[in-house]
C-alpha cells in the first residue's frame, strides 16, 4: 500500500546503500496521523522493507476572523467566520433572538447542526485538518433610527476560551406621520385629535 500523500521521501529511488529523508507537509489536524513508507528492491523476488511514520497532532484551535460583524438596517444573515480543528462548535445566543443559527464547514452546510442542542460536527473534519467555519445568525430589521448591537458566543469543544461576537447593525430610517393631514377648527377653537406616529423623538413647531 502506498504511503500517504502528506509523507515525503527523498530520494524516491536509487541503488545500493543510501540514506533517505522522510518529511511531511505541515499537519493542522487535532489527531496524529500515520502511514507506512515501503522500500522495494527491483530484482528477483523484489523483497521489501518498511518504516512506520507517525506525525504529531496540532494543538486544538478555534478562532474567529473578527470579534465584530456588521449588518445593514434591513437585517438578514450576519456571517461570523473563523478557523478551527475542533470536534464540536457550541453557539450561545445572548440577545440576537436566533437560537437556531446555521453552520458551514469549508463552504458546505453542516446538516442537523443548530448550535447548542446538536453541536457536534458530522465526520469530525478537525481530526484530520484545520477547517474554515461560518456561522450565520439571523438579525431582524432595525425599525428604529438608532444603531444597535447584538451579542452571541461561540466555543470550540477542545478549546477552553469562549469567543464573544458583537453584531453591529446600522440605524433604520426615522419615520413620522400625521393622520388626518388636514383639520378644520370651529370658530370657538375646540380641539381636534390628530394621530401622530413616529419611531423617534419629535417636536412640534
Amino acid at each position: 500500500m502506498a504511503k500517504a500523500a502528506w509523507c515525503k521521501v527523498n530520494p524516491a529511488s536509487g541503488s545500493g546503500n543510501s540514506t533517505i529523508q522522510i518529511s511531511a507537509d505541515p499537519h493542522t489536524g487535532r489527531e496524529e496521523r500515520s502511514t507506512t513508507v515501503t522500500a522495494t528492491n527491483s530484482s528477483g523476488s523484489k523483497p521489501t522493507a518498511a518504516v512506520a511514520v507517525t506525525q504529531e497532532a496540532a494543538p486544538a484551535k478555534f478562532t474567529a476572523t473578527a470579534a465584530t460583524v456588521s449588518i445593514a438596517a434591513g437585517g438578514g444573515e450576519a456571517k461570523i467566520t473563523g478557523k478551527g480543528n475542533v470536534s464540536a462548535i457550541t453557539f450561545t445566543d445572548v440577545d440576537t433572538g436566533d437560537d437556531t443559527p446555521t453552520l458551514k464547514v469549508n463552504g458546505s452546510p453542516m446538516a442537523g447542526w443548530n448550535g447548542g442542542t446538536n453541536k457536534t460536527l458530522t465526520g469530525d473534519p478537525g481530526a484530520a485538518a484545520e477547517f474554515d467555519w461560518e456561522v450565520s445568525v439571523t438579525i431582524p430589521e432595525n425599525d428604529t433610527p438608532a444603531a444597535r448591537s447584538f451579542t452571541c458566543k461561540l466555543k470550540g469543544e477542545e478549546v477552553e476560551q469562549e469567543i464573544e461576537i458583537t453584531i453591529n447593525q446600522t440605524a433604520g430610517a426615522s419615520t413620522i406621520s400625521l393622520d388626518p393631514t388636514e383639520v378644520t377648527l370651529t370658530a370657538a377653537g375646540d380641539a381636534e385629535d390628530v394621530s401622530l406616529k413616529s419611531n423617534d423623538s419629535w417636536t412640534i413647531s
